[in-house]
């Protein structure tokens, strides 16, 4: 069995006798305390006699339950209490200093070394640009406010829906087309390269052309013309003398 310990003390008072007695059971992971209160009923009186250490029978027992959770505590697992003590860093702490500083400099600071000031009244005055504005402004609410619905016309709506022509169909249909035509239902067609190449007397016929078309008249000399009447009778003495050979 487990060792017991008792520790009892007396306490004389006026009203009341209270005695403590302490038990504790040695064991490694449970400790049980139980205080005993004992009270004196007649007030005014004070006892002389000793305190007397109680027996086995008048201890108080221990429930079943209890009993079992001492038995049990042999079997937990010894872990080892970690205190986490987080600390505030330099910045909380320049902060709590701070502010009582300045709620103090605050508090005692003396008014009487201010100096008095007078305050300037400043008023911009308006542009001619914004007056302008705010006149036009001013001017188109009023004339919304003010506005007269009767003078409104009554204009029936036309809804119109203009169909599309056959050449705008034909247009829309051809992407289509394109995207379903069949390659195969095409005739399969050699190429034949013709070129007809201009014959000779047509190419300087050609460049004549082009040179009486670009002649530039300006670089011509002007000649009087000569008219010759014995033309017919030089004729005429060739023809003899040739005969005559």
């Amino acid at each position: 069995m487990p060792s017991l310990q008792y520790l009892s003390g007396l306490r004389n008072d006026s009203f009341a006798e209270q005695t403590e007695t302490t038990i504790q059971r040695d064991s490694t992971c449970f400790s049980h305390t139980t205080t005993l209160h004992f009270s004196n009923k007649k007030k005014g009186t004070m006892s002389t006699e000793e305190p007397k250490s109680p027996s086995l029978a008048e201890l108080p027992k221990i429930p079943a339950e209890l009993a079992k959770g001492v038995t049990k505590g042999r079997d937990l697992k010894h872990v080892e209490t970690q205190e986490k003590n987080i600390l505030p860093s330099s910045k909380d702490v320049y902060s709590e200093k701070v502010d009582p500083d300045l709620k103090e400099e605050i508090k005692a600071h003396e008014t009487s070394k201010l100096r008095h000031t007078d305050t300037i009244e400043k008023i911009v005055l308006p542009t001619h640009e914004d007056v302008k504005r705010e006149r036009v402004e001013e001017e188109m609410k009023s004339g919304i406010k003010n506005f007269d619905p009767q003078k409104l016309r009554s204009v029936s709506t036309e809804e119109k829906c203009v169909l599309p022509s056959s050449e705008d169909i034909a247009r829309e249909k051809v992407p289509h087309l394109i995207s379903k035509f069949d390659a195969d239902s095409l005739k399969h067609v050699e190429p034949s390269v013709k070129t007809n190449l201009p014959t000779a007397d047509e190419f300087v016929r050609d460049q004549v052309k082009n040179m009486a078309a670009k002649f530039d008249h300006g670089g011509l000399k002007h000649v009087e013309p000569n008219v010759k009447r014995d033309v017919e009778m030089l004729h005429k003495n060739r023809s003899y003398s040739m005969f005559n050979e």
